[in-house]
Formats: C-alpha cells, sequence, structure tokens
C-alpha cells in the first residue's frame, strides 16, 4: 500500500515538474519573442496590427527547433534559374501557417490550392439573361466541355467564326473587287448577291443569332464590377506562373535576397537578447522578403463583394479573424501565411548556457551557420466578412 502511494506520489510529481519545465519554457520564448521583436521592428510588441487590424495582424513567430534550409537548398539544385527560384519557395514556404504549441508549423496544403479553390469558388455565377438565354446555355453555345480551365471554342462557334471570315473578305474587296479571288465566292457576279446569301448561310449554317446573343450574355456579365474583380485576382494567378514542361507549372514566389546570397547579404545586423536567468545572448539576425504576384488577399478584402450571392461555395472559410497571442491563433483554410523569413547566425553566449536549456537560441547544432529562426506572419481578418 505505501509503495502505490509513493508511485502515485511519484507520477504526479513528475506531471507537475513537466508542467513547470513547459511554462518555463513558454515564459523564455515569449521573453525572447518580444526581444527578437524589438530587434526587428523597433517595438516589443510581437502582435503588429495591419491598418489597426483592418487588414490582419503581422505576428513575430518561432519555428520549431529543428527546422532546416536543406529543402529549400535542394530546390534550387538541377534545375534552371526562375524554375528552382519558385519550385523552392512554393515547396517549402507557400503553405499556410498554424500555431502549435506556440509555434509556427506550415500545414500540409499548399497556397497554391487554397488559392485556386477559392477562385473557383468566388468565380461569379448566373446573372440576369440576355434575350432569354442564361449562362450556362451561352457557355454551351461559345465553348466545347471542359477541362480544368482551359477552354476550346465549340463546334458551333468553329462555324459562326467561317462565315464570318468569309463576311470580312467581302466587307474588305468591296471597293477593289478582290472578294471575287476568294474561291468560297465565286459563284456570285456581284457583291449584293454574295452579301445577301452568305449573310442567310451565317445564320442558317453559322448559327449567327445563337452565337451573338451567347456574347452578349457572357460580355454583359464580365462588365459587372463582381466579374472584373475576379478577372482581376484570376488573370494574376494565371500570369505569374513559371512552366514545368508543357502541361504543367507553378506559381511564381520570389524570395528576396535570394537564398544563394545569404550568407554575405547585407541584411544581416547585430543583435542580442538576455534570457529569464540573466545570460545574454549575442547573434545575428536577417529578414528575407517572399513577394507573391499571384495571390491578392488584400484586393479581396478590399471588394468583399466577391464573396456576396450566389456563388458556388459561399460557406467557405478563409479566416475567423481572431486575434493572434501567445495562446491564440486564427483559423480558417489560409488564415495565416509567412510574408517574411527571420534567419539567425553566429550564437554566441556570454556565460555558462548549460542554465538556459529551454532558451529557443540552445537548440541549433551550427550555431554559426546560417540557420531559419523564425517567420515574420501575416494573419488575415474576418474572411468572408
Amino acid at each position: 500500500m505505501r509503495l502505490t502511494r509513493w508511485l502515485i506520489f511519484g507520477v504526479f510529481g513528475l506531471a507537475a515538474v513537466s508542467v513547470s519545465l513547459a511554462d518555463e519554457a513558454a515564459d523564455e520564448r515569449r521573453a525572447f519573442l518580444e526581444q527578437l521583436s524589438g530587434n526587428l521592428n523597433g517595438s516589443s510588441v510581437v502582435e503588429i496590427p495591419v491598418e489597426q487590424g483592418r487588414r490582419g495582424w503581422s505576428v513575430v513567430m518561432l519555428a520549431p527547433p529543428g527546422v532546416s534550409l536543406a529543402a529549400l537548398t535542394e530546390g534550387y539544385n538541377g534545375v534552371t534559374a526562375d524554375l528552382s527560384r519558385a519550385w523552392g519557395a512554393t515547396a517549402v514556404f507557400d503553405k499556410p501557417v498554424e500555431m502549435r504549441n506556440g509555434y509556427a508549423v506550415l500545414g500540409p496544403r499548399t497556397l497554391e490550392s487554397v488559392w485556386s479553390d477559392l477562385l473557383s469558388d468566388l468565380m461569379p455565377a448566373t446573372i440576369a439573361p440576355v434575350k432569354r438565354m442564361t449562362r450556362s446555355e451561352a457557355e454551351k453555345w461559345l465553348f466545347a466541355p471542359q477541362a480544368g480551365r482551359l477552354r476550346r471554342p465549340s463546334t458551333f462557334m468553329t462555324d459562326y467564326r467561317k462565315h464570318e471570315d468569309i463576311i470580312r473578305v467581302l466587307i474588305a474587296g468591296r471597293d477593289s473587287g478582290l472578294w471575287k479571288l476568294d474561291t468560297r465566292l465565286r459563284q456570285y457576279k456581284t457583291f449584293e448577291d454574295a452579301y445577301r446569301n452568305e449573310n442567310l448561310r451565317w445564320i442558317k449554317f453559322g448559327y449567327k443569332d445563337e452565337i451573338d446573343s451567347a456574347i452578349k450574355v457572357i460580355d454583359a456579365e464580365q462588365n459587372t464590377k463582381k466579374w472584373r474583380n475576379w478577372l482581376r485576382l484570376q488573370n494574376a494567378y494565371e500570369a505569374f506562373r513559371v512552366p514545368i514542361d508543357y502541361t504543367r507549372s507553378i506559381p511564381q514566389t520570389i524570395i528576396l535576397p535570394p537564398p544563394g546570397t545569404w550568407a554575405d547579404s547585407t541584411a544581416w545586423s547585430r543583435a542580442s537578447a538576455l534570457s529569464l536567468s540573466g545570460v545574454r545572448v549575442n547573434f545575428q539576425v536577417a529578414k528575407i522578403k517572399l513577394f507573391r504576384p499571384w495571390l491578392d488577399f488584400d484586393f479581396l478584402i478590399d471588394n468583399p463583394d466577391l464573396f456576396v450571392g450566389d456563388n458556388r461555395n459561399r460557406e467557405a472559410i478563409v479566416s475567423d479573424g481572431v486575434q493572434p497571442s501567445a495562446i491564440n491563433f486564427p483559423s480558417g483554410s489560409a488564415s495565416a501565411m509567412v510574408d517574411e523569413l527571420i534567419l539567425v547566425k553566429q550564437i554566441r553566449f556570454e556565460s555558462d548556457a548549460t542554465t538556459i536549456l529551454n532558451h529557443p537560441l540552445r537548440s541549433y547544432a551550427y550555431p554559426e551557420a546560417v540557420n531559419i529562426l523564425g517567420y515574420v506572419v501575416r494573419t488575415l481578418p474576418k474572411l468572408p466578412p
């Protein structure tokens, strides 16, 4: 019985020690983050509101101990320059950020897949029909059945263009008579006969009225503000891509300065921090910016009307808008993402560091080398608003 009691007390004692150590590690991490933010931003505030929180927050976060640069370095080997830059950034950093145990952890999905799905969900659906034709009917006249985003003209549109071309030849050669040289028009003796009969053929065999009505439906939708806004996002997504082969491409995310220059970059600055036990550590720190011209959440924030209406998936939560803190973090499909990398090198403690095992800078196997210390993370406000 006495042995059982001792075992119970021992288990509870170990649990209490574990909780105490976890609390000490969290306190040490928070104190270091405040000092790191002071070195980087001139303020000890770790969570900085962007436009008073209207655009979210900019948060200094630590990467989990042991995060390596190897994956990024490998992404830059053996392929062309443009592809390697995009490949490295996409494979490593273009992922939504989650907070686990106080650290910034990159999620399993890519930002590209989240953004692509979001664009599909936000694409405006049918509006008021023109000439009693709906959008879905118009698309059947204009486009062949598609796979993915690439569209091919329908057989109706192909026939329409053939007859349209004949009319253009007629009009262009009216004064000179050159239209008579076209083999498709040799049966006609006068321009008037050719123009009248070919217009009738265009209506009968070239689906002129149907195609004209369908084009008006699409044009009417694309002239609305919602369509213009959506097309701006869609066009940027398609424009800023790097081809892998004839059928595949990846988004063009730019890292500045590029990884090959990190060791000798002018971005480095000297910094220092004081542990809770009073031990000072000196190090060099640098911020590396990530640019994603294909991704524009700020435009979505400024144009919330894209979330309103008969979109296919209006319930998709991009971000719940929770204000980040030491214990809270927003959730959603893309509530947070890496905006800048925080690099560290030449980590040197001024005295015996064995007394501060919980300090974040104690976890590096090669403290003199370039390592990832953390990220400046952009968290989004509530989307949809």
